[in-house]
């Protein structure tokens, strides 16, 4: 039976000339909130563990990775050298309060010498070396593939994650009532008095708001100075506090990042990219010193081994941020304020490994900014530092003990119908012109599906590393490591050719980022053009062959189908199919294209105003986009399935209720009101049920197996599925 057919069985068994098997869940009517008519139950009754209080968000991927976390503690225990296991005691052993003030002075002492020598690029250097801080350093440098040459890899220099998760907080009171109040206007109410009482109320909900977290942070960042015993930047007699130092530098950081240089600088956020010679870095960018920083760093003082070229983010910014840093000793980087903020990155990672002070932390940018109730444990926090010193190894052995051929075949196979559903799809799009059509089957055909382990491996901490590791003071580990990974791995070895992957971990928030075979999660990767599941994810909750084709193409099949969406959608859009970023669209379809994300946009911030919650949608349009490609690829999978083996109709629609029920099940999201807030501001995903509820508006199919009508909260006025 085709489409076209099954819609119309749908119209009968809406009619009530056919049963369903799948009516009346519960009360929560399907018309108006499908997410909750499957999920209700789950939510009000699933708990966690005590000693899974640290997750922040109940689901199936969280709840997975947690397992993960604890087969990875059994392979140090059971399966692991003695180095290994070194160093995982030292990370899991808290540090002493004397080890703690040994390594700030250390800091200190390197500024210091810095600032007698009048080297900022030395210092820049010296903070760049080391992953836990480099994000945070006010140019931060790293080794990325080049976005014009997929084959390569390339010096990058970029502006850093602040403290805070949404850069309005640090503007001002004028300037943040002014872009709140333009964000509250698109939020409109049927009522003009109405619409400006909402807006008004919202304007002083999030300027209190504002002001407590302001406060907040600044408490925080002085509990750091007092525990550890360092003297702020301007002294005990000067006004203010170390909090209210660093509050300012990033503010101004906050303020440089609006600079712009409209020779190079894109409009477009998503494609920041300008390649330059150290002279016209030198030119444009106020007298960057490249070749002085690159040597600090660690390339050779050779002028023939340091890379001539350098991938600049923001050419506008990184002149403003040199410019500010290089001014008078008043307000420049030897400064008392910028003093404070030195201090203050390092230090605010190294508490987090004292059994005391970690509390500051976890209160603070844990419990009050992500709604987090519990810390995470020790056991789970040594692992990160441990399996970034030995991925290789963590991933052999988990291989050894947890792979499956069959599982991975039937992924694989499964894969291939949905690389074929999207070729489908392009064929059959009616909206872009041939040239765009041409390409993104192009990219589709050439797109690489890995399953299971990266296909090149790095090397793991040499002997002669590992033989120094302290087993009192887990910190000077993580700093011999990750000076070893910048020296032999990002400077010798990836600079200008891509040799293997290595891992990633996001030092802010503590997780896995990179392509560890043992994170539950999946990607798709822009400058390879290519889906990589990782082993993790094959469990269960994901992928089951003797559940039925329904069970697993809501779970493996979505996750594949949402990854390859990715590669045709916002950012991944502009890459082509050699994984070079390269514009590929026509004027015209990127005009239409533009329109009609602007629908989608609208459609998920209308669901959120639904249950009181406001957001600015254009934050997860990657995500949302990719999530409606996906369940359309689902839904072609499962109705050219049902066309081979000739199911009957009132099969196939129990069949596609069942698929439904699934995804809506695998989605499945219990969250806590505190972390609600944060999951906004930060999560490049929407809340599951709107993940869940937005995608199924969008399938005709769908809303006529449940009869969505106009007025029901399901409905929407469009069921485009944008390709």
């Amino acid at each position: 039976m085709n489409p076209e057919h099954l819609l119309k069985y749908a119209e009968l068994q809406r009619k009530g000339v056919c049963g369903s098997g799948f009516s009346n869940r519960n009360k929560i009517n399907p018309a108006n909130d499908f997410y909750s008519h499957v999920n209700r139950d789950w939510i009000r009754s699933t708990t966690l563990a005590p000693s899974q209080a640290y997750i922040v968000q109940i689901d199936e991927f969280r709840l997975a990775q947690d397992r993960v976390y604890d087969q990875l503690v059994d392979l140090v225990e059971t399966a692991s050298p003695k180095a290994v296991k070194t160093l995982y005691q030292s990370l899991k052993t808290p540090i002493s309060s004397s080890a703690v003030a040994a390594h700030l002075q250390e800091h200190a002492r390197v500024l210091d010498a810095c600032i007698a020598e009048d080297n900022l690029w030395k210092f820049l250097a010296y903070l760049n070396a080391n992953e836990l801080t480099r994000y945070a350093c006010p140019i931060s440098w790293d080794v990325l593939p080049d976005e014009q040459n997929s084959r390569a890899f390339i010096s990058h220099l970029t502006y850093p994650e602040l403290s805070l998760y949404d850069y309005r907080y640090y503007l001002r009171d004028t300037s943040f009532r002014a872009k709140t109040a333009k964000t509250a206007s698109i939020k409109r109410t049927r009522s003009r008095f109405r619409r400006r009482s909402a807006t008004a109320s919202t304007i002083k909900k999030e300027m209190d708001y504002k002001h407590v977290v302001l406060h907040k942070f600044v408490s925080y960042v002085d509990k750091i100075f007092s525990a550890t015993g360092m003297a702020r930047g301007g002294g005990a007699g000067s006004a203010g506090s170390a909090g209210t130092d660093v509050l300012h530098v990033e503010r101004l950081i906050i303020d440089k990042l609006a600079c712009f240089n409209g020779r190079y600088d894109s409009k477009n956020d998503d494609t920041e990219y300008v390649k330059f010679t150290h002279a016209e870095l030198e030119r444009h960018c106020a007298g960057f010193d490249w070749r002085e920083f690159a040597t600090c760093l660690g390339y050779s003082p050779d002028a023939a081994q340091i890379p001539r070229h350098v991938v600049c983010s923001s050419v506008g910014y990184m002149k403003c941020i040199v410019e500010a840093l290089t001014t008078s000793e008043m307000h420049g980087w030897k400064s008392p304020k910028w003093r404070s903020y030195w201090m203050y990155i390092y230090a605010r990672h190294v508490i987090q490994y004292h059994a005391e002070w970690r509390s500051i932390h976890f209160e603070f940018c844990c419990k009050f900014l992500r709604g987090q109730t519990a810390p995470m444990p020790q056991r789970i926090f040594a692992l990160f530092g441990t399996t970034l010193a030995y991925d290789t190894h963590f991933a052999t052995e988990y291989k050894r003990r947890h792979f499956n051929q069959g599982v991975h075949d039937y992924a694989r196979e499964l894969a291939g119908r949905i690389f074929s559903a999207a070729k489908d799809m392009v064929r059959a799009n009616s909206w872009v012109s041939d040239c765009t059509r041409a390409e993104a089957l192009r990219k589709i055909a050439s797109l690489r599906l890995d399953l299971g382990m990266p296909d090149k491996m790095g090397p793991d901490v040499p002997p002669r590393v590992s033989a120094a590791f302290d087993a009192r003071d887990g910190w000077a580990n993580l700093l011999a490591i990750s000076a070893w990974r910048t020296r032999e791995l990002f400077i010798r070895r990836y600079e200008g050719a891509a040799v293997f992957n290595t891992p990633a971990i996001d030092w802010n928030q503590m997780k896995f980022v990179g392509s560890q075979a043992y994170v539950v999660n999946a990607y798709y990767t822009e400058n390879t053009n290519s889906i990589y599941v990782p082993m993790g994810y094959f469990q269960t909750e994901f992928v089951d062959a003797a559940k039925g084709v329904e069970y697993n193409l809501a779970r493996i099949g979505y996750t594949i189908g949402h990854e390859l969406g990715h590669s045709i959608h916002v950012y991944g859009r502009l890459f082509d199919h050699a994984g070079n970023m390269r514009s590929w669209w026509s004027r015209r379809d990127s005009a239409i294209y533009n329109r009609k994300l602007a629908d989608v946009e609208r459609q998920y911030e209308h669901a959120a105003r639904r249950d009181g919650i406001v957001f600015d949608a254009k934050m997860t349009l990657s995500e949302d986009l990719a999530d409606i490609t996906g369940l359309k690829l689902c839904e072609m999978v499962l109705s050219a399935h049902h066309a081979r083996e000739k199911t009957l109709a009132p099969l196939q629609m129990l069949s596609f209720e069942r698929f439904y029920t699934e995804f809506a099940n695998q989605n499945r999201q219990k969250i806590y009101r505190r972390s609600i807030f944060a999951q906004l501001k930060s999560n490049p995903h929407p809340l599951d049920k709107y993940r869940t509820n937005v995608p199924l508006s969008r399938m005709p199919l769908f809303n006529k197996i449940y009869n969505i009508k106009p007025g029901d909260a399901m409905h929407w006025h469009s069921d485009d599925t944008v390709w």
